[in-house]
């Protein structure tokens, strides 16, 4: 897929929005040397496999096993309502994204930077399975059915 070898295609997508991502937490080493509790936005695959890791362990808990190598299941769910298929917009969607100049704090001032999303060239979103975000999302409806 696109000149890379071994796997590079999603089987499923879960959030993964850095604009709206996750706070986290976590006691950090700073540039002034200074050690202290901080809280940040992660996103990307930083948030979706974790999230995807306690659906599945959700799964395995009301199936009363481990699934192991879940994808068989997955793709025996496609078009399924155990799936919401993630298409293109109507309309171009845009985000403000307000960052620190730092990238530590307030002190030095703050930037602002305007993204547009779903404006790839080379991937497109497109009903039923595709390269960006696989089968879809999981829908409350996969919980049950991965629990036989």
């Amino acid at each position: 897929a696109q000149g890379r070898t071994g796997r590079a295609v999603p089987d499923i997508a879960a959030i993964a929005d850095p604009n709206t991502g996750y706070m986290i937490g976590e006691t950090q080493t700073f540039p002034d040397g200074s050690v202290k509790y901080a809280e940040y936005r992660i996103g990307g695959t930083s948030l979706s496999s974790p999230i995807m890791a306690g659906i599945m362990a959700l799964a395995d808990q009301a199936a009363g096993h481990p699934h192991g190598f879940a994808n068989p299941v997955f793709y025996s769910l496609a078009g399924s309502a155990s799936f919401t298929d993630i298409v293109s917009p109507a309309s171009t969607v845009a985000i403000v994204r307000t960052n620190y100049n730092n990238n530590v704090d307030a002190s030095a001032g703050l930037n602002y930077r305007l993204r547009t999303l779903n404006q790839t060239l080379s991937l497109q979103t497109t009903p039923g399975y595709d390269d960006v975000t696989g089968l879809g999302t999981p829908t409350s409806s996969f919980l049950s059915a991965l629990s036989h």
